[in-house]
């Protein structure tokens, strides 16, 4: 594994899960290197080559592992990206057009009421896409880096990539059981998907990862989310969500759920009543008040018992540290340089030190 002690990380990473890391968070703090390999690379010219030429991007990948520095417990991986809209695209209900560095839905359904049944078809090309795309990856890892788990959008995040959101929430209201029913039956192709893509990982490697940069060493975890939450009220995501969600958590055996923006942060009271749920990503979004300010949230979910991932900037790392018990949290922060994310690693272990001695 590029820059870091294999069986460490593995060990520091079930630790995480089972709320055992006493000594202090487990840290992911990311930094370029000092000394940058060159980009030789040539770009494809057209910019959805950019994304399906596979073996441009894994050299594109490879390169930014090799010039990244992974402090902490942060470890090297490629996560098979094309776009977030790959499983909506993969049951049949939208396109997906590509930027250079973007990618969109382009809907297809004009009206829920007519859609036919979803249904998992194996010859769907973005699945062959995704498909071909995770196992090269996983072909040329050699343990060197990890395999994550492609983004699948499940639930009314999916089915808003079929219709838009606007659109979607009309729906909800004229066609509610139909809106559940084709959640059903998305979450049906998302475990087909899932469960193939995870297969094609685990010949050659222990555990699951996905894009949250958190590792499982033993079980096959995904994460869950639903960013459509934050269009609804909180009696709408208990009556069109929950039951989704149940279901996906039923499926894996273990979750950390993408809590994501200041208008989803209304659901978390009820997320944390979900027995089967692991833990809480909290992204605060890039015009909200950083980590530090959002202790409370944080301290709740704690005393729910759950994990969390916290994604911070390094002012946050002191506030953070004395403000919260080490297991089962996740800090992660991009440092400017490698100097900085050894400073705030020594940092963390130092608060720690001070206070686990009253502690223990």
């Amino acid at each position: 594994m590029i820059g870091k002690d294999y069986n460490y990380i593995k060990k520091r990473w079930q630790q995480f899960w089972d709320k055992e890391n006493h000594d202090r968070p487990i840290l992911m703090i990311l930094a370029k290197k000092d000394i940058q390999k060159p980009n030789n690379l040539i770009a494809p010219k057209n910019s959805a080559d950019c994304w399906l030429d596979f073996d441009y991007v894994l050299k594109k990948e490879y390169l930014n592992l090799e010039n990244t520095y992974f402090g902490g417990e942060a470890f090297p991986a490629i996560y098979p990206n094309l776009g977030p809209d790959i499983l909506p695209a993969i049951c049949g209900g939208c396109e997906i057009k590509f930027g250079t560095d973007t990618s969109w839905a382009v809907h297809k359904i004009d009206d829920l009421s007519t859609m036919p049944p979803i249904k998992f078809d194996e010859e769907n090309i973005w699945f062959k896409r995704i498909k071909e795309l995770t196992q090269k990856a996983i072909d040329q890892a050699n343990g060197e880096y990890l395999v994550g788990i492609t983004d699948l959008h499940t639930g009314a995040d999916a089915l808003s990539a079929f219709r838009g959101p606007a659109n979607l929430c009309m729906d909800m209201y004229d066609y509610p059981e139909l809106f559940k029913q084709k959640i059903d039956e998305i979450f049906e192709v998302h475990k087909t998907v899932i469960t193939e893509l995870g297969t094609i990982i685990k010949e050659k490697q222990e555990g699951l990862t996905n894009w949250l940069g958190i590792w499982h060493p033993k079980n096959d975890w995904y994460l869950t989310s639903c960013d459509f939450g934050g269009l609804i009220s909180t009696k709408d995501f208990d009556e069109f969500i929950i039951k989704g969600l149940e279901d996906e958590l039923n499926f894996i055996n273990g979750s950390i759920y993408h809590l994501d923006g200041p208008g989803n942060l209304k659901h978390l009271d009820r997320l944390l009543k979900l027995p089967k749920l692991n833990g809480i990503q909290w992204c605060q979004g890039i015009s909200s008040p950083p980590a530090r300010e959002y202790l409370d949230v944080y301290k709740k979910i704690q005393v729910a018992g759950k994990c969390m991932q916290i994604y911070a900037d390094p002012e946050d790392m002191e506030p953070l540290c004395w403000a919260l018990e080490p297991e089962g949290v996740n800090i992660c922060i991009n440092a400017k340089n490698e100097a900085q994310a050894n400073e705030l690693i020594a940092l963390c272990d130092k608060i720690y030190k001070k206070k686990n001695s009253k502690r223990f």
